[in-house]
Order: structure tokens, then sequence, then C-alpha cells
């Protein structure tokens, strides 16, 4: 507006246009932050500490070097916590039931897990980067009929040919989610949840597939814009957008974090909640309130 002129690598005020020779110059300046480019993806570190390794904030296999991501992103209306557990909950998937990318491409979808045990996913707190691994397909029991009274009320018609996806869901602090694989199994999906207020969020969805060159890259460009930015990512994930919407009110105004019930399928939430809690890097007692 009125002609300062700043240095991005320092902050420094450098210039005043409209005012040479200005005594501010050189005096004051802006706050910078880090920035690292990878896999076409800008990454800016904001917090209140000395940057570190940016591998230590990524879910394991997202910086691999023989790999090609592309993605969009999009504004929320929820709390950035209601985004990591929305894609974390194995059964919230039963409001994906109707979804035309389910039916659509023949997947073996279910409407829900039921964990074998206590110790059907693995917390990986001593290293970083540090999360909790669900793996589906060998720790749960997958449901693919639903009963009412006794009575079936829903069944998922198999073939055995149907795809299998998401083998494998993780969450990765500081809150990212890694489905592996999805929405097809030559593809990972990976959700950054980034807070922008109490009550937005931005929402990355990320999709990863192996390349061997220029021609693969081009051929998932080209898969990318016909098939699964419309049919997935905004196919399959409006629901769970539409959801962390809905729930915004009862978690923001009317106290939900405290009045929620919880049932043994959200041992997989508990187990997140635990591990951002205790090892979180730079919490501090107001983000802790805002949150």
């Amino acid at each position: 507006y009125h002609g300062w002129t700043y240095d991005l690598d320092d902050g420094r005020l450098v210039d005043v246009l409209t005012s040479p020779g200005s005594p501010v110059i050189g005096k004051i300046g802006i706050k910078v932050y880090p920035v690292q480019v990878a896999q076409g993806v800008v990454f800016v570190f904001i917090g209140d500490e000395e940057p570190h390794a940016l591998s230590e904030d990524l879910p394991p296999g997202f910086l691999d070097e023989d790999t090609h991501l592309l993605g969009i992103r999009r504004t929320v209306q929820s709390n950035w916590r209601l985004g990591v557990e929305n894609g974390f909950d194995t059964t919230h998937i039963f409001m994906h039931r109707n979804s035309p990318w389910v039916s659509g491409n023949r997947l073996a979808f279910p409407y829900g897990f039921v964990p074998a045990d206590r110790d059907a996913m693995q917390v990986y707190d001593e290293n970083w980067p540090k999360g909790v691994l669900d793996r589906l397909s060998e720790n749960y029991m997958p449901v693919f009929e639903a009963t009412l009274d006794g009575e079936t009320v829903l069944s998922a018609e198999l073939t055995g040919e149907e795809k299998k996806v998401a083998a494998q869901v993780s969450v990765w602090l500081p809150g990212v989610l890694k489905v592996d694989p999805f929405p097809d199994p030559t593809l990972i999906q990976y959700e950054f949840y980034v807070p922008i207020s109490e009550t937005q969020h931005e929402y990355f969805q990320v999709l990863q597939r192996k390349v061997e060159g220029p021609e693969d890259v081009k051929t998932f460009e080209v898969e990318f814009e016909e098939r699964w930015r419309d049919d997935a990512l905004h196919g399959f994930n409006d629901d769970d957008v539409w959801a962390r919407e809905a729930q915004q009110e009862f978690y923001g105004e009317r106290d939900g974090w405290s009045k929620e019930q919880l049932f043994p399928p959200d041992m997989c939430i508990v187990k997140w909640r635990t591990l951002a809690s205790e090892r979180g890097r730079g919490v501090r007692a107001a983000r802790v309130e805002m949150s």
C-alpha cells in the first residue's frame, strides 16, 4: 500500500518506494517462515521451535522418489480434529455405502470393521514420524451384512472379483492420514488437515502412484483429471466433508468432546488422541483450549 518492500529471506524492510531513505528502513520487518518444496507440494513450517526434518512430519513413503503425487485442496467448515478423526474412524465408512465410487468400481467395501482385539493397532511413538497404524485387512472382521432385530437389512453381494482397498489406514502427527491402497489398488491416498481457526481447516487430498518415467507421469495426470479428481476425491470424499461440517455444531457449541458416546471400534480414535496429546510438538495451553 505504501511501497514498503521486504526481503523474503529474513523479513527485513529493505526500502520504502514512496519515501526513499526513510528512517524505518532496516529497523523493522515481517515474520518469515521456513519453506520446503517436496513432491510438488509446498510445506511451510510455522512451529514455535527450530525447524526439524520434513520427513519427521510426513507418513512413511510420502517422499519416495519413484512416485508422483497429484491432488486438490479445499476449505472445510469444521475444526481440524474432526477431519483427522473422520478419516481414521473405521466405522464411518457406513456413510459411504451408497457412494457411486464404490458401486461403480466393484470395490470390496464393507459397512464397517470390528477390531479383533486391543492389539489390532500398532502405535509408533518412539522415533519420528509418530503415528497409529491400523491393519484393517489383518486385524479386523469386515461387516458385509447388516441386521436389524435379527433380520438382514443390508447385504453386499460379493462375487469374489472385487478390488480390495484400504488394507492399511494410518494417521501421523501432526495430522496426516494415509490410506493404502485407495481409491484404487494402484494408488495411495494422503489427507492433510491443516488448522485455520477453531472452526475451519484446509483439506488437502493427495494421490500417490509409483512411476518409472515421464510416460507414467503423463498417464497418471490424464487419469487424475478424467477420473480421480471428480469421481473419487469429490464423489467419495464429499461425504466426509459433509460429515465434518455436520458435527461442528455438536463439538464446537454443545461440548461434544465431553458428551460424545464411544464404542469398541473407536479404539483407533482413542489411540490417536493419546498419541497426539502425549507426543505432539509445541503444544501450548491456548492451543489446547482452542481445539
